[in-house]
C-alpha cells in the first residue's frame, strides 16, 4: 500500500526563498536607519568641533597681546594646540576641512558636509547651513567680547 502522506524532512526552495528575502528586507531596513543615526552623531560631533574651535581662536585673540591694537588671530587652526585645544582638529568627522575666516571683531569656523547628511536644524540660531554644488558649507560665527559688553551686563545687574 503506497502512503502519500509521508514525514517530509528539510524546506522546499521556495520557503527558504521567501524567508531569506524577508530577512534581506529586515536588514537593509536596520541598516540605513543606523547609518541615519551615525551621519547624525557625526553631524552633531562636527558642530561641538566647530564651536570648540570658535571659542580657542576667540581665547588666541583676547591673550595675543595687553594691547587692544595689537590683537591678532591665529594664523591656523593648528597654531591652537595645545594652549587653547589639547590638540588642533584640522578635518571633521565627516570628511570636510575646517576653514577660519576673521572680521574686525568676529571668527568664522566653515566646513562643507557631503549632500545627503542630515542637516539638524534644531542645533540652534547660531548655524549658517548653505546649500552648495559639492554639498552643504556649515559655519559658526561668533563675535569677540569687549568692553562695551560687559559694560552692559554689569550695568544691567547692578539695577
Amino acid at each position: 500500500m503506497d502512503n502519500n502522506f509521508t514525514l517530509k524532512k528539510g524546506f522546499t526552495l521556495l520557503e527558504v526563498t521567501v524567508v531569506m528575502a524577508v530577512v534581506i528586507v529586515l536588514l537593509s531596513s536596520v541598516i540605513s536607519r543606523g547609518m541615519h543615526w551615525v551621519n547624525r552623531a557625526r553631524f552633531q560631533a562636527t558642530v561641538r568641533e566647530m564651536g570648540s574651535i570658535v571659542k580657542a581662536s576667540i581665547d588666541y585673540y583676547n591673550s595675543s597681546s595687553s594691547d587692544p591694537a595689537m590683537l591678532t588671530w591665529p594664523p591656523d587652526i593648528s597654531n591652537l594646540a595645545p594652549i587653547y585645544m589639547p590638540q588642533a582638529i584640522i578635518s571633521s568627522p565627516l570628511g570636510g576641512s575646517y576653514r577660519l575666516n576673521f572680521g574686525r571683531n568676529a571668527v568664522t569656523v566653515s566646513t562643507v558636509i557631503p549632500k545627503g547628511i542630515l542637516k539638524d536644524t534644531t542645533e540652534g540660531s547660531f548655524l549658517n547651513i548653505v546649500p552648495q554644488a559639492s554639498g552643504d558649507q556649515i559655519s559658526i560665527t561668533e563675535s569677540v567680547p569687549n568692553e562695551f559688553s560687559s559694560r552692559l551686563v554689569y550695568d544691567l545687574s547692578k539695577k
